[in-house]
């Protein structure tokens, strides 16, 4: 079944449980909800649901899906990410940290110690902590 018949029925599922309004949060599935309702307020939209769908175990990642990340991530194609090109990756992808914790996060991946990550440190980084 392709990806897109898939959310098909799945956003045919989802207009029959509420008639496509957004899902309320009830407490035998709250947690669930909750962690699926990215702005709290309590509602789970199509587009909530959807992400929630097709978001992807770490662990299920290929080599080539990481290397096309670490591809578009790397914006002057010099074979590195440097702070600014972490920083961006880490808003496009939600993660909010301060200075301090992307410098961490950084040291903790750079294991040449050049002050940016390699795409072999990209990729033992990603595996290490999946």
């Amino acid at each position: 079944m392709s990806t897109q018949t898939f959310l098909e029925k799945c956003r045919a599922i989802f207009q029959q449980a509420n008639g496509g309004q957004p899902l309320t949060v009830g407490s035998l599935a709250a947690e669930m909800f909750l962690e699926i309702d990215k702005n709290q307020d309590r509602l789970i939209s199509w587009e909530e649901f959807e992400k929630a769908l097709l978001a992807k175990d770490p662990k299920e990642v290929t080599r080539a899906e990481l290397e096309e990340v670490f591809k578009s991530v790397d914006k002057d194609g010099s074979g590195k990410l440097n702070k600014n090109e972490v920083k961006r990756l880490c808003q496009e992808s939600g993660l909010k940290l301060s200075d301090e914790r992307l410098d961490e996060l950084i040291n903790e991946a750079d294991h040449n110690n050049d002050g940016e990550i390699g795409y072999e440190e990209f990729l033992q980084t990603w595996f290490n902590s999946s």
